[in-house]
């Protein structure tokens, strides 16, 4: 294994001398992770004088050398000549040219060295600054520098320190063992000491780009991990995309939300890199609990300050209230109370008179809200064409990202995206058909129960799914299958258990049907259990919810009941027999969806072992124990 790379974006092919330095760098051993082009602010005294950020070229951190900041430069001493005016500048002469004044790079590599100082001086771990030229030998720049004797003074490190400086012979001579030149460099110094693995965990939490965190970690799982960062192949999902790669369908619990909040993360990013005004970006999907979901993983890859200034230009809105705001901005209203007042929520007509008023609206007047530069969908597969024709009129260009999961498609809802002026054909992204949330042994349970469908499973083919999913979670826990007499009690006497060991209500999920529902809330309100409907609004509650209501929903127990509630073939005798199917899918597409919310523990009560679908879960269940048996 070598050392990780974090880079936001490619290296110019013309930029030989940290193209060189990359490859040098590259060979370092695991353990050691290079950042490149890390923004880094810098300390107040540089502040001052108008420079606000900084991008060292390479940051490499590891615990046997701590933090080296790495200045690149690619000089030319054929056709320029340099000379050394003082500690800050350089003068670059040139043939036909007039003089160029440049940085002296010592004097930016220390300021690189003042910045991380600030940055991390509260965890002990060394840092250095340093200047590299890859594509110079160091006998060519002694040669060739004009004022060479300024350099040779034993001040000269106020200048530049030589002794420190990597050229190209030191690449050559150590570039299959490129850790024992940097730590020859660093070790000069008398007061070095190595870092220890909690020291550099804490540097990288520190300097770790926004793009790069996985934002959705609850309490229990930020103790446990080390350090989460997205995995090399959602890197290239997300840094590595033209304008016409935007489509990305993929397995439950595979990153693809958090794939979607880094590539908005890093289009802002490159505008302010690149001193241009950022973007105004609209993330959005079906229902409030996936935009909690999504603004809870934002919220865990940046700050909140961040939030209100560097990245205010993101807005994350679910087309429901999108739809809402329209319908009350264009009939001049002040609210949505004043909205409902004609268009009540409880009718069933709401959602229809709702879509005919935004339609109405859009029609008298769209250019007012096409505002966005960049839309961005999650959960594409229970989109509408109508909601889609929406979204349409929200974006000024034509820059989309759409990320789903056929298998977790749970409405009867279907919309053609080529209708809308999209090529899928040139959109699609390879999947990485892996599970990293849900525990191996679960995942495994909900994928072969939702395949075992043959018209599921051709769906599935269709759009390009491999029958190979992998399951990346570094939980082995399988799901317990459970038959009581009364599934209320012994879920109420699970989580008395759970509350009384390490587990809080924070911790636990109960999936439902809508039947159970009125039940459980009477249960739990009679004996104290703190509890909200759908995802909680306040700490230390438990979330109940029922099947169409759990997406974008995830706890480390999650307790499932109501099974036999969803419909199957055996319920519609009289029904017809297209429609039957059509529905159980549906049911068990929702049994799937349920399954992979769990991060630790998945507990599945019933009552009725003849059950269709409870008896196809028991069989897999019992054929995945016994292959985990043979495993070991």
């Amino acid at each position: 294994m070598k050392a990780r790379l974090i880079q936001t974006s490619k290296i110019a092919d013309d930029n030989k001398a940290e193209k060189e330095l990359l490859s040098f760098l590259r060979e370092l051993p695991e353990g050691y992770t290079i950042y490149r082009e890390l923004r880094v602010s810098r300390t107040y005294l540089d502040r001052v004088k108008g420079m606000e950020k900084s991008q060292p070229d390479f940051v490499v951190v590891g615990a046997a050398v701590g933090l080296l900041s790495i200045e690149v430069k690619d000089w030319n001493l054929t056709t320029n000549q340099y000379i050394w005016r003082d500690q800050y500048k350089v003068v670059r002469k040139s043939t036909g040219k007039e003089d160029e004044e440049l940085d002296n790079p010592a004097a930016q590599a220390n300021t690189y060295l003042y910045a991380f100082l600030d940055l991390i001086r509260d965890m002990g771990v060394f840092v250095t600054s340093i200047v590299a030229f890859p594509r110079l030998s160091k006998q060519a720049f002694l040669n060739k520098i004009a004022n060479i004797t300024v350099l040779q003074n034993p001040q000269s490190k106020f200048f530049l320190d030589l002794e420190s400086v990597i050229f190209k012979e030191d690449i050559d001579e150590f570039f299959l063992n490129p850790d024992q030149l940097l730590r020859r460099i660093v070790r000069r110094h008398s007061n070095f000491r190595s870092a220890t693995a909690s020291q550099i965990h804490a540097v990288h939490e520190r300097i770790l780009p926004n793009s790069f965190r996985v934002g959705d970690l609850t309490k229990r799982q930020q103790e446990r991990e080390r350090l989460k960062m997205i995995t090399v192949q959602q890197e290239k999902w997300i840094f590595d995309l033209d304008r016409t790669s935007s489509y990305l369908l993929d397995v439950a619990g595979s990153g693809k939300t958090n794939v979607l909040v880094s590539r908005a993360i890093h289009i802002i990013d490159q505008a302010h890199k690149q001193k241009r005004n950022p973007p105004n970006i609209l993330l959005t999907t079906y229902n409030p609990n996936l935009q909690r979901n999504i603004e809870r993983i934002l919220e865990g890859k940046i700050r909140s300050d961040e939030r209100r200034s560097r990245y205010k230009t993101l807005r994350i809105e679910n087309v429901e209230f999108i739809m809402e705001r329209i319908a009350i901005n264009g009939y001049e209203l002040k609210n949505k109370q004043e909205y409902y007042e004609f268009n009540n929520p409880n009718s069933p007509k709401f959602h229809q008179t709702l879509r005919e008023d935004v339609r109405t609206v859009l029609q008298d007047g769209a250019e007012k809200y096409c505002v966005f530069d960049y839309v961005f969908i999650d959960e594409i597969q229970d989109f509408d064409d109508e909601q889609l024709y929406l979204i349409r009129r929200l974006a000024r260009t034509n820059n989309f990202f759409f990320v789903g999961d056929i298998g977790q498609k749970i409405y009867d809802r279907y919309h053609d995206l080529k209708r809308h002026g999209f090529v899928i054909d040139t959109l699609e992204l390879p999947k990485s058909y892996k599970m990293y949330r849900t525990p191996r042994y679960i995942g495994e349970l909900a994928y072969r129960f939702v395949i075992a469908d043959t018209t599921i499973r051709s769906e599935f083919e269709q759009h390009g799914y491999r029958q190979d999913t992998q399951f990346e979670s570094h939980n082995n826990n399988a799901a317990e299958l459970q038959r009581v007499q009364d599934t209320i009690p012994h879920v109420i006497e699970r989580i008395q258990d759970l509350l009384a060991g390490q587990f809080t209500e924070d911790d636990i999920m109960v999936i439902t049907s809508e039947q159970l529902l009125p039940a459980y809330k009477t249960a739990f309100e009679q004996i104290g259990i703190k509890f909200n409907v759908g995802e909680p609004k306040q700490p230390n509650h438990i979330s109940v919810v029922d099947f169409m209501n759990v997406k974008g929903l995830e706890r480390e127990i999650v307790l499932i009941s109501g099974i036999e509630d969803l419909y199957s073939q055996q319920d519609g005798l009289f029904d017809d027999p297209s429609a039957q199917l059509k529905e159980e899918r549906f049911s068990r597409r929702k049994i799937y969806v349920a399954l992979t919310r769990a991060i630790e523990e998945c507990i599945v009560y019933y009552t009725d072992s003849t059950n269709p679908f409870i008896s196809e879960l028991a069989t897999i269940n019992r054929r995945i124990m016994n292959n985990r048996q043979e495993v070991r």
